[in-house]
C-alpha cells in the first residue's frame, strides 16, 4: 500500500509542477483512466458540470501528418462521473 501511496503522491506532484494546461491534461488522465487521445479529444460541450460528468466521445490522433478526431474503436462513447 505504501508503494501505491507514493506513486499517487508522485503523480499529484507532477500535476502541480506542470503548467496549467498540461496539469489539467494529467489530472483528467489520472482521475478518468482515459487514454491520451480521449483526453485530447475532449471539448467543452462534452462536460456536464451540474451532473459532474464528462463524455469521452471522440479520440484525437495524428496519422500520416493529418490531425483528426474519430469515434472510439468500439463505436461507443464512454461516460465518467465524479464520485464526490
Amino acid at each position: 500500500m505504501e508503494c501505491a501511496q507514493a506513486a499517487f503522491q508522485e503523480a499529484i506532484n507532477l500535476v502541480f509542477a506542470a503548467d496549467e494546461e498540461f496539469g489539467l491534461y494529467l489530472w483528467l488522465s489520472l482521475i478518468t483512466g482515459a487514454h491520451c487521445g480521449e483526453v485530447t479529444g475532449l471539448r467543452e460541450h462534452r462536460f456536464d458540470f451540474p451532473r459532474q460528468q464528462l463524455r469521452l466521445a471522440r479520440n484525437y490522433l495524428v496519422k500520416d501528418g493529418q490531425h483528426m478526431e474519430k469515434a472510439p474503436k468500439d463505436g461507443r462513447a464512454a461516460g465518467c462521473h465524479s464520485t464526490r
